[in-house]
């Protein structure tokens, strides 16, 4: 019987134990948290003070930074086509790959590219067979030729072999040449604008090409030819610079993207242009429009 009262005993004992400590356990539990003790800052010249546990801290308001957006490059601005890129009538071929109504494109072959812009080109009054012998004379080569129909020709093989129409870029461009005088007529052509802007959104896409006018210099977006120029020269004598500000305006607006005026451009005012912009400010004017990284 001794030994029974024994071991009861001392379950009780536990059990009263296990109890207090629940309680006390609660009660630490329940406590609010202690404040994060404040470092204070070591004086020049000195040694770092300890931290010290006091009451509340001021806290110096720090500068605050505006962050850059950074700019989405193609499939964000433009939905997936729904046919295939190649597909009728974005471009017209004849079954042999020459260029309907108009013959063979001839160009030389200057090894392959991964396309990272777009060069657009407008042929300054000259008509399709004009510019095709216009290009062949020169040993140039675009990738795409848009007429006054609104009809998109692909005049080369391949989308990633290097075409020959801007200097500095045509090893990462795809060129599209627009057919006709000039800016005026092009954007009083409703048909060939749309086609212009339907050929540029499925290219777009389909390279992730940033929608923008913005960094020649790095050579990602989309370009006029003048813009090209005036970065990597190759201007060629009695041709005007072209297409203008409107046109790109215009299309860019058209693809979702923005436009840059010049003075705006990436580093415009900087060394390493042919025709360098003088008079300096760049873009970070207030109210100049977001900037790329």
């Amino acid at each position: 019987m001794r030994l029974l009262e024994r071991v009861v005993n001392r379950l009780l004992v536990l059990t009263l134990l296990g109890s207090g400590l629940l309680w006390l356990f609660s009660c630490v539990a329940d406590l609010p948290p202690l404040p994060a003790p404040a470092v204070v800052p070591p004086p020049e010249g000195g040694r770092a003070p300890a931290a010290v546990a006091s009451g509340p801290v001021a806290v110096p308001k720090l500068p605050v930074v505006r962050e850059v957006p950074v700019f989405a490059k193609g499939r964000s601005y433009t939905p997936a086509p729904r046919a295939a890129f190649t597909a009728l009538p974005l471009v017209e071929r004849l079954p042999g790959g020459e260029i309907a109504g108009s013959g063979r494109l001839q160009y030389a072959d200057r090894g392959t590219m991964r396309p990272t812009a777009i060069v657009l080109h407008v042929t300054s009054g000259r008509n399709l067979p004009q510019t095709i012998a216009g290009l062949e004379g020169r040993n140039a080569a675009v990738h795409f030729l848009v007429d006054e129909a609104g009809k998109a020709y692909q005049a080369m093989d391949s989308l990633e072999q290097q075409g020959r129409a801007a200097r500095g870029l045509d090893d990462v461009a795809i060129h599209v040449a627009i057919v006709g005088k000039g800016d005026r007529d092009l954007l009083e052509n409703k048909a060939q604008l749309r086609k212009v802007v339907e050929l540029l959104r499925a290219l777009v896409y389909r390279y992730d090409i940033p929608v923008h006018n913005y960094d020649v210099t790095g050579r990602q977006g989309i370009f006029a030819h003048a813009q090209a120029i005036k970065r990597y020269g190759g201007l060629i004598p009695n041709d005007p610079l072209h297409p203008g500000e409107e046109v790109m305006r215009a299309v860019l607006a058209a693809l979702g993207g923005t436009y840059f005026d010049e003075k705006d451009w990436k580093d415009r005012h900087e060394p390493g242009w042919v025709f360098v912009l003088e008079g300096g400010g760049g873009s970070a004017r207030p109210g100049a429009a977001p900037l790329p990284k």
